[in-house]
């Protein structure tokens, strides 16, 4: 509408919109306009894999007509925020182009902007995505860790137990809860060294007595432990782990019951598969009838 000027939060509302429908070329055009307060130029240099770059020739006419409105009542107030190279950064990442998301964040730190757990976590979990775990290691690393969320530290584990790292995943673990104070290096050293030598029930009991602050980062990574050591085929493992959290009265979640099911079917542990599958019905979880179908078509090939 005439005579409204636009604030930030409406730029950033559209330009989420245009990563979501693809228009990329349009989001970061936008994001050029908000930084200059002048109509963007038809130009616009891309990242591109294998450390190449191109000119691209942005095409006015293929620009939405609400970029267009808006861009003709932009002025220099309407200034990116955080919120905005967050939400063009994950337009890039879910493209696949990951250098131009790094290369954003270059650019919100020369802007004076501190990129922040969400930059983080979008970034960390697109280089996974591409492959590049060490890039994305790398860039936890970089930052002070004192101020990664919880969610940078859950996607890292996520990321490492598909991978089949669970003990890269299990020291991390350790590194999240000595930041919060929970564990103390001794006490993390004596854990991970159980973990090392075998003793993963020994390890998952003494952290359990000492983490007596699971609300801040959840049940979360004993699901990401648990569901990893069947991603590795360590099942007899994770039936230990889904045992301690039921006897603990910790609640398994529904993905961790799937695999353990489809797991112990494949090795014809049908006991300890039906054990499972009576806790998500005590539990009143709604499996997907192929979870239940393999179980039975298990029982019924069953020699015994």
């Amino acid at each position: 509408k005439r005579g409204c000027s636009p604030s930030v939060a409406t730029f950033n509302a559209l330009i989420d919109g245009l990563c979501k429908s693809g228009e990329l070329k349009e989001a970061r055009l936008l994001l050029h306009k908000m930084e200059v307060g002048r109509p963007a130029s038809l130009f616009l240099r891309l990242s591109h894999s294998g450390n190449k770059s191109i000119d691209t020739m942005v095409d006015s006419g293929s620009i939405l007509k609400t970029y267009k409105d808006l861009a003709q009542l932009a002025d220099s107030d309407s200034s990116p925020d955080i919120k905005t190279y967050n939400v063009l950064i994950n337009g890039f990442c879910k493209e696949g182009n990951i250098d131009g998301a790094l290369k954003l964040l270059n650019v919100l730190q020369l802007k004076g902007l501190s990129p922040d757990s969400v930059t983080y976590n979008t970034l960390i979990n697109g280089l996974h995505r591409v492959g590049r775990e060490e890039e994305a290691f790398k860039l936890f690393y970089a930052k002070d860790d004192f101020r990664h969320s919880p969610a940078v530290y859950r996607s890292l584990m996520k990321w490492s137990c598909r991978k089949r790292k669970i003990l890269v995943a299990f020291s991390l673990w350790m590194k999240y809860l000595k930041k919060i104070s929970c564990l103390d290096d001794e006490a993390a050293n004596e854990i991970e060294q159980y973990f090392k030598d075998g003793e993963s029930e020994r390890a998952l009991r003494r952290i359990l007595e000492l983490d007596t602050r699971r609300n801040e980062l959840g049940f979360g990574p004993y699901t990401i432990w648990l569901i990893g050591l069947c991603q590795s085929g360590r099942f007899q493992e994770a039936l230990m782990v889904f045992s301690v959290l039921r006897e603990k009265e910790i609640l398994v979640t529904p993905p961790s019951c799937v695999k353990l099911i489809h797991g112990l079917c494949k090795r014809e542990q049908l006991d300890a598969a039906v054990d499972v599958f009576s806790y998500t019905l005590d539990n009143k979880f709604k499996l997907m009838s192929r979870v239940c179908n393999n179980l039975l078509r298990s029982l019924l090939e069953s020699r015994d």
